[in-house]
């Protein structure tokens, strides 16, 4: 990761619960963020992992957070998030959690190449 930059790892399959790191943590919170920053909520977003046909399938959402969760595309347009919203995670889109930005990089699994035999 670039200077100033951390790497927080997803659960890759199901929920992740997204917080700031605080004395007593949310036992769910497993993105626990230490930035000291007091506007992200203990328990602020999920992001769900989940595959289907069409492959991974990522989605966000504001878990009722007191300052709210906004998403921005690569162009850097906004994208609402309302309490109960779940929008669709793509590679590069900022999350900010309170004064908190995040850049979603979706490292997508392949499978093992399948050994083609001996001629």
């Amino acid at each position: 990761a670039p200077a100033g930059k951390i790497k927080y790892p997803l659960n890759y399959k199901g929920e992740n619960i997204i917080g700031r790191k605080a004395r007593l943590n949310p036992p769910d919170v497993n993105v626990l963020m230490d930035s000291g920053d007091g506007t992200m909520s203990r328990r602020h977003a999920r992001i769900h992992i989940s595959f289907g046909t069409g492959g991974t399938v990522f989605l966000l959402s504001d878990l009722n957070s007191q300052n709210g969760t906004r998403l921005f595309n690569r162009q850097r347009q906004e994208i609402q998030i309302l309490p109960g919203d779940e929008v669709y995670l793509q590679d590069g889109y900022i999350i900010r959690m309170g004064n908190s930005e995040l850049i979603f990089e979706a490292v997508h699994r392949q499978s093992p190449a399948v050994p083609k035999g001996i001629k």
